[in-house]
């Protein structure tokens, strides 16, 4: 269909940015074993949507 590639495109974009969002407030924690513990929380959904967006 005409639509599906801007479907996928606005998910990837909203994916994105909101990743960027999270990355954002995971940097500005105060304390760097909070930091630890929310990147180590937060990164494999950056890379699971990579693997479905590449698939």
């Amino acid at each position: 269909s005409v639509f599906l590639p801007w479907v996928v495109l606005g998910s990837l974009c909203l994916t994105l940015a909101f990743d960027i969002c999270i990355l954002f407030c995971v940097l500005h924690l105060p304390a760097a074993s909070s930091r630890k513990e929310a990147l180590t929380t937060c990164s494999p959904h950056p890379i699971t949507s990579s693997m479905a967006c590449g698939s």
